[in-house]
Parts: structure tokens; sequence; C-alpha cells
């Protein structure tokens, strides 16, 4: 018995000496319990970001009507009558515009009225269309300049930009 009270006693002698280090708040009372102050840290509150706006996209419009000044071809003919002809009227225009004046003042019309305003381009070319499903987005090159447009499934082409 007397080889396990040694270690015993040695422990006790040990928490109690180290009990009273470090602190004077840290003391052995005289009942023989252990005081120890402690503080606690408060953390402090990270501020959450604001976030940054988006910027606002400006959708492209897609017409779903004819203009108003636009008609469809007739597909008959009667007594004399020429056939196809449209009632679309180019824009009033001032003998001193240039053509490439002209088409620009013409974006959202139909082709037709640029074809009777400035006549047809030198060359076209068409693609399948990323706007409209089952259209085309077509390029017309005139001297100097292209026009671009959109021609729908039925057949309804209209100005979209001309550079």
């Amino acid at each position: 018995m007397k080889k396990t009270l040694f270690p015993l006693l040695l422990i006790l002698v040990l928490v109690l000496v180290c009990a009273g280090c470090g602190s004077k708040d840290n003391a052995l009372s005289a009942s023989g319990t252990v005081s120890a102050t402690f503080q606690v840290a408060t953390p402090t509150p990270t501020p959450i970001p604001t976030p940054t706006p988006m910027p606002t996209l400006t959708p492209i419009p897609t017409p779903t009507t004819l203009p108003a000044s636009t008609t469809k071809p007739s597909t008959g003919s009667s007594s004399g009558q020429t056939s196809g002809s449209s009632t679309t009227t180019a824009p009033t225009k001032s003998s001193s515009s240039s053509p490439i004046d002209t088409a620009k003042g013409m974006i959202g019309s139909s082709v037709s009225s640029l074809y009777a305003a400035i006549g047809r381009p030198n060359s076209t070319s068409y693609s399948a269309s990323c706007i409209t499903d089952n259209g085309q987005d077509g390029f017309l090159h005139y001297s100097g300049f292209t026009v671009y447009t959109i021609k729908y499934a039925d057949g309804t082409e209209l100005i979209t930009d001309v550079e």
C-alpha cells in the first residue's frame, strides 16, 4: 500500500503547486478549492459585403406582326392587273440622301420597300437565324455597306441593321 500512496501524494502536491502558478486569481482557497478567473473573447462581427448589381440586359425585339404599312403580295391576278404588286410605300427622302442613309432610315421596314427606294443589292447571303426558329438572317451587300435582315418562315423579311 505504501507504493500506491506515494505517487498519489506526489500528484496531489503537483496539482496544488501548479494551481497557484501564473495569476494571483488562480489560487488555492483555505478550504482547499481552486478558484480561477477566465476571460471569454467575444468575436467581432465581420461585415457582409453588399452585392454588386447585375447589368440590365435589353432583349432584342422580335416582331410578331407585320408593320402597318406592309401588305403581303396577292397570289392571284384579275383582269390585267399585275400580280405580286406591293402596296408598301418607300419613305419620303430628299434627293441628296445617300443610299446608306436611306437604308438606315428604313430599319424595321420590309426589304421590298428598300428595293423600291435604293434598288437591289450586288449580292445576298442567308444563314439560319439565331433569333427566330425556322427563320434566316439575311446579308444584303450593296456597294460600300451591308443591310442586315431577318426573314421569317412566312416569307416576311424586315431590315434589322445597316453598316
